[in-house]
């Protein structure tokens, strides 16, 4: 394990797990090390939607810190960041260990992430972005973890019937048939200069979002997502979603209702409104919250501070049941 390289009190750095290098960020203590200033003996864990560059979660998992007072980390998915060279380390090529890179290895990465790194002693409360919203799902299929589990704060979550939705559809039958494409563009934008990166980045949010005062983190993750490899690899875990991600788990829901709190947006093409209805329908103990329109799926580049404060208030609501 590489120790966590410090910058204003965030620590980040490169960890094997399941035999697949993986950057990891904490804020408040790094892995299995423990802080005098820990609250409730527990840890957040932030599981990002795809691509799952950790990034773009900086604002939001920082502001969260400092609202709860608790350490906070992020893992990125296997296969998604590509370690620098200057690490010696280099991703299992995805031709000859598909099963690392799937959403089955995705949920067996976090699970052994969560064996190996995070202290036996902490419980556990998760975040779920998108996917990750269902890889927190199925790891609480896993006795051990879900023993030690107390809060599950599902982010416009995709645990439904994800190939339907109107995203689910672009991705199956536009998208993914041009990955080929888009994998050889990577390839040129990695061999652009860096400052023409960052301004075709730049443009290309602006563009997308309206957003014109972009933070630097976001500029870094995106460009750190467009390379062949990442590209490659966000492809196929995007493909397996959309073929495993089909009803709910009723019996976790069921089991574990009192633990959860599931986040929707009135407007989102992921996760369109019928799911929120559905999951209120077939398991009303879940607390489910229809959030105002200003938060949307892609909520880490302008609400990140708005949506660490609502889910920090919903988090105190725990504290005190």
């Amino acid at each position: 394990m590489e120790e966590g390289q410090e910058n204003d009190g965030v620590r980040q750095g490169w960890v094997m797990v399941n035999g697949v290098p993986t950057f990891v960020k904490t804020w408040g203590c790094w892995l299995n090390q423990s802080s005098a200033k820990d609250v409730n003996d527990a840890i957040v864990l932030c599981i990002p939607a795809a691509p799952g560059i950790t990034d773009f979660y900086d604002k939001f998992l920082s502001t969260l810190h400092a609202e709860l007072h608790l350490p906070v980390w992020v893992v990125c998915h296997a296969g998604i960041q590509s370690p620098p060279a200057t690490t010696n380390l280099a991703l299992p090529p995805l031709h000859r260990h598909p099963h690392l890179y799937n959403l089955a290895g995705q949920v067996e990465h976090k699970q052994k992430f969560i064996d190996q790194y995070l202290p036996k002693d902490k419980f556990i409360h998760f975040i779920g972005h998108s996917i990750g919203a269902k890889i927190c799902i199925e790891l609480m299929k896993v006795e051990e973890i879900a023993s030690r589990t107390k809060q599950i704060h599902l982010l416009f979550p995709a645990i439904q019937q994800l190939a339907d939705t109107p995203k689910g559809w672009q991705f199956t039958n536009i998208w993914n048939k041009l990955s080929p494409l888009l994998v050889l563009l990577a390839f040129i934008f990695t061999s652009l200069p860096y400052c023409v990166r960052c301004l075709l980045v730049r443009i290309a949010i602006a563009i997308r979002l309206f957003v014109f005062k972009i933070e630097p983190c976001y500029i870094t993750a995106v460009i750190k997502l467009c390379n062949p490899e990442s590209t490659r690899n966000v492809f196929f875990l995007g493909e397996s979603g959309m073929s495993s991600v089909r009803g709910l788990d009723d019996e976790i829901y069921t089991k574990y209702h009192q633990h959860i709190r599931a986040y929707f947006s009135v407007s989102d093409s992921w996760v369109p409104l019928k799911h929120y209805n559905n999951l209120r329908k077939q398991h009303p103990k879940v607390k489910s919250l229809l959030l105002e329109p200003m938060y949307i799926h892609d909520f880490i580049i302008q609400t990140s501070e708005q949506m660490a404060h609502k889910i920090s208030l919903e988090f105190k609501t725990f504290v005190t049941l």
